[in-house]
């Protein structure tokens, strides 16, 4: 049973406040007897690489600090569409917090309709990672072929798809050099030579 539960607001740099998101969620945790046990606010513009406010949230749902997290809508939860709000919804699910929208009642999955909502949120996740796999190959592909991108040998290569993957679904730099030892200035050169040459 939801008794004890988390708060995640975010605003960007050029928002003055966060009047909206506060009451809306503080009325939910009332109508339904929360305690709202901490507020993870963050400030933060929108093109920023890591959200430290967000890690420490998944952190503390992975030590079962709390039993559900409440935000008030998804684009203040996740910035990087649909993939990575459930590969985020997907982390916070193994941790064994419920997970709810004020905005979308329908993300919901405290409710009756949690593995069919977690089924479908798997799903998408599974093919925006495979979307980006085919955009990544396919970009790193005319790159070469421009001169763009040279001198790492082919094996190189699912090294570092799995890395832009992993970066995608909001790991930092760092982490993705511990778990896959490609430097942050390859991706960064990587990354660069997709957008310049993006599907």
């Amino acid at each position: 049973m939801i008794r004890r539960v988390a708060a995640y607001v975010r605003r960007s740099n050029a928002d003055s406040h966060l009047d909206n998101q506060r009451p809306g969620i503080e009325a939910l945790c009332r109508d339904r007897d929360y305690t709202i046990v901490n507020w993870y606010e963050e400030t933060i513009s929108g093109a920023a690489k890591r959200r430290p406010v967000f890690e420490q949230m998944l952190a503390d749902a992975r030590s079962r600090k709390f039993d559900a997290l409440v935000v008030w809508s998804v684009d203040r939860f996740s910035r990087g569409g649909a993939g990575s709000c459930f590969a985020a919804l997907g982390q916070i699910d193994a941790a064994g917090v419920d997970f709810i929208s004020v905005k979308e009642n329908y993300l919901d999955t405290s409710g009756p309709f949690r593995d069919v909502l977690l089924a479908f949120a798997a799903t998408v996740a599974r093919m925006e990672r495979d979307r980006l796999i085919e955009r990544t190959k396919a970009g790193l592909a005319r790159a070469r072929a421009q001169g763009r991108v040279g001198g790492r040998p082919r094996n190189h290569l699912p090294l570092v798809e799995a890395a832009l993957k992993l970066l995608h679904e909001g790991a930092s730099y760092d982490d993705v050099r511990k778990k896959y030892g490609v430097a942050a200035s390859t991706l960064r050169r990587y990354r660069a030579a997709l957008r310049a040459n993006a599907v």
